[in-house]
């Protein structure tokens, strides 16, 4: 009778150290991109300030609802176009298709210096309120082929090489071209939504129905589609291997069978929020479960990454790693002080001043100055209320040598300053004569 052995299988610290290596950089790759992903995450989701997205971010990113759901009905907002909305938007909102593209005017554009900024800023405020202006006409086509466009009379400055001066025509369309489709092409960075002619514009100029204004940063259906397939296949890879390097570790068999596979069915079932949290009602609270799952991949990541990396070396090994680790602590956290917080420090702030800067704009110029200038109107009932007079004649004031010494001692003293002045006497005026002669009796009739 013979029996077969079960083959041995080898575990970390049993591979070759070529092979170690190999996957020890791997893993600390991996670890550096997944921390890329997270400024990523930052830069195009979270508020100004926030390190990464709230619950209330992330709820109007996926579900286009205000967060928390407010007890009465939110106010509606006047409905705008895609394009109009990501054109006027506050620059501090995150740079994405989410967010606001105003930045495309300034700051990201490729002629921008700051050194000029206080010229700049109103030349190219002035390209935004023409581009508003003929999205809020109608976004008409003939103006926008013909690339010239009526200047609105709100405009004041607007770049010179945009207008004709003889015409007071807007250049419209090369406006676009050089603020938005210079990226938006078939060569750039955001070819996959080309915003070059105007029959590529149609999509973004449609005028939905007024509602939350959260709605306004939701995530197309668009885009969630290419995310969810830039995701499934890469990122299944990538928690595939870190998953399998985990799973030859020698750590006991319930902690290979628990962490090798839970970043990869967590990030499916992250994946899975994003499309349930479109839904009516419950949405929202799906996406709060997008915060859920996100946190589990994360502390998986990171769990599969350091704990396999020093079951693969002894103790020399893992003397090195406690080295590296240190170094890369010591580093990020002087990133963190030196880059980090000044740079939140920096967008709250900036924040603060456009948001500033928007309610003054806001408020009408003469409110203010009405304010200071108003002076409240009397209560006509007190104006026309008169004093009463006093009943009976006043009592005499009584004698200082008449008084006990209590009294004397309790009466307030009268400096000289303070007694009553005497009444000026009445200028004399003229009187009638039937005020001089007193009148006498009638005389009886005679009979």
């Amino acid at each position: 009778m013979s029996t077969t052995n079960s083959p041995v299988i080898p575990t970390l610290r049993q591979f070759p150290l070529p092979v170690r290596l190999v996957l020890s950089a791997y893993l600390i790759a991996v670890g550096v991109g997944y921390l890329s992903a997270m400024v990523q995450l930052h830069f195009k989701e979270a508020s100004p300030g926030q390190p990464i997205p709230g619950p209330a971010e992330v709820v109007a990113h996926y579900s286009g609802v205000t967060w928390p759901i407010p007890d009465q009905p939110v106010e509606k907002v006047k409905p705008v176009s895609k394009l109009q909305q990501l054109i006027q938007a506050p620059e501090s909102e995150p740079w994405s298709g989410s967010g606001s593209m105003a930045k495309a005017f300034t700051t990201k554009s490729t002629d921008w210096d700051k050194s000029e900024e206080e010229t700049l800023r109103p030349e190219r405020a002035g390209e935004q309120k023409t581009l508003i202006a003929w999205l809020e006409a109608g976004a008409p086509k003939a103006p926008f082929e013909a690339d010239a466009f009526p200047l609105p009379e709100s405009v004041k400055t607007i770049t010179a090489d945009y207008l004709d001066d003889a015409t007071k025509m807007v250049k419209i369309q090369t406006i676009m071209i050089d603020r938005c489709a210079r990226c938006h092409c078939a060569d750039g960075e955001q070819a996959a939504y080309p915003l070059e002619t105007y029959d590529q514009l149609k999509k973004y100029l449609v005028v939905k129905e007024s509602g939350d204004p959260a709605k306004a940063k939701q995530i197309s259906v668009e885009q969630l589609t290419q995310s969810t397939h830039a995701h499934l296949l890469s990122f299944s890879m990538l928690y595939l291997l870190t998953g399998v390097i985990f799973a030859f570790s020698s750590y006991p068999i319930w902690m290979r069978v628990g962490l090798a596979p839970i970043v990869l069915v967590a990030s499916v079932l992250d994946i899975g929020c994003w499309w349930l949290a479109r839904l009516e009602g419950v949405g929202p609270y799906f996406a709060l479960g997008i915060m859920a799952t996100g946190g589990v991949v994360g502390l998986g990541l990171m769990l599969q990454i350091i704990l396999g990396l020093f079951n693969m070396y002894s103790i020399v090994g893992r003397i090195v790693l406690l080295g590296l680790f240190a170094i890369a602590g010591a580093g990020g956290g002087l990133v963190m002080v030196k880059v980090v917080e000044p740079q939140l420090a920096a967008e709250k702030a900036e924040f603060e001043k456009a948001k500033a800067e928007a309610e003054a704009a806001a408020k009408p110029a003469t409110e203010a100055a009405m304010n200071a200038d108003e002076v409240p109107e009397p209560d006509p009932k007190e104006a026309n209320e008169v004093p009463p007079e006093p009943i009976g004649d006043p009592m005499p004031e009584m004698p200082e040598d008449k008084l006990n010494p209590i009294e004397r001692a309790l009466r307030p003293k009268v400096k000289p300053t303070d007694a009553p002045k005497p009444m000026p006497k009445p200028e004399p005026t003229q009187a009638t004569a039937a005020e001089l002669i007193p009148s006498a009796p009638r005389p009886a009739p005679s009979k």
